[in-house]
């Protein structure tokens, strides 16, 4: 099975650079040890919630732990690295990474999407009880449902049902990048 890049080993620097104990950074987060060694020692990927909780404590904010991922990855966060995957739909418009390593059986898929300037995915829709969180790392972005956008710029952060139908349209010139973590429900 294909491994991607996993959260721990950024985890584990930024923490020991910082010279806390994992003891420490779980009084803090409320993780219990054993949860967080296993994050460390990429045994566990964590949720979203885990992650920001953890780049919290370390004083970041979660684009920039996301951003350590990537840049510490040997794949890096080229467009050309293993684990860039385009979306087929949309081949000159956007592409996707995954953020996660141990996904079979997960109920959340963490994505790292650019979308190119003046460009929009298709729309999509998820099974009902399904849902979205978007994060803006770059840009704005527009999230249209039905006939309605609501954009969301750098840092900004949208919550959603995601059975209800959705497109991202970027209404810059200049490519966005945003994270999306899909959970299925």
């Amino acid at each position: 099975m294909k491994k991607f890049p996993s959260v721990g080993p950024a985890v584990r620097m930024l923490r020991k650079r910082r010279g806390l104990t994992i003891a420490q950074v779980s009084r803090i987060t409320r993780i219990d040890v054993a949860t967080l060694s296993r994050i460390e020692s990429g045994r566990m990927s964590g949720t979203v919630d885990a992650h920001f909780r953890i780049a919290e404590a370390l004083n970041i904010r979660l684009p920039d732990l996301y951003e350590s991922v990537l840049s510490s990855s040997p794949r890096g966060a080229s467009p050309k690295s293993n684990n860039f995957i385009p979306d087929p739909d949309a081949p000159t418009a956007s592409g996707s990474e995954l953020l996660a390593s141990d996904l079979p059986g997960s109920k959340m898929i963490p994505l790292r999407i650019t979308l190119r300037g003046n460009k929009k995915t298709p729309p999509t829709a998820f099974d009902a009880g399904s849902e979205r969180f978007v994060y803006t790392l770059k840009g704005a972005l527009d999230i249209v449902f039905d006939s309605n956008a609501v954009r969301i710029n750098t840092g900004e952060s949208l919550y959603f049902n995601a059975a209800r139908t959705h497109q991202f349209v970027n209404p810059g010139a200049d490519n966005a990048v945003f994270l999306v973590v899909t959970a299925s429900g």
